[in-house]
């Protein structure tokens, strides 16, 4: 680690932006997720992870289903009252 500057002498900064990676889903995949959900409403993001693999919806994985899910709220199945 102590030698890693002599590495990068010489050359210019880079940032640690996002840059896009293999395994981001796209916004088609996004959306095929939450249709898929609309038209299973009932089903746990689990099995509907493994009924889209079933049906070649799409392939991805039960996180990312569950954080797909979780991020629009569609998770939320009872409405919570405002804290006390």
């Amino acid at each position: 680690q102590l030698t890693r500057w002599r590495e990068r002498y010489g050359k210019i900064n880079e940032h640690n932006g996002k840059l896009p990676r293999d395994h981001w889903i796209l916004d088609a995949e996004r959306q095929a997720i939450l249709d898929f959900f609309d038209k299973n409403p009932l089903e746990g993001y689990r099995r509907l992870t493994y009924m889209m693999l079933d049906q070649d919806v799409v392939a991805v994985s039960p996180a990312t289903v569950y954080r797909v899910l979780s991020t629009t709220g569609r998770l939320d199945r009872w409405h919570r009252g405002p804290s006390k």
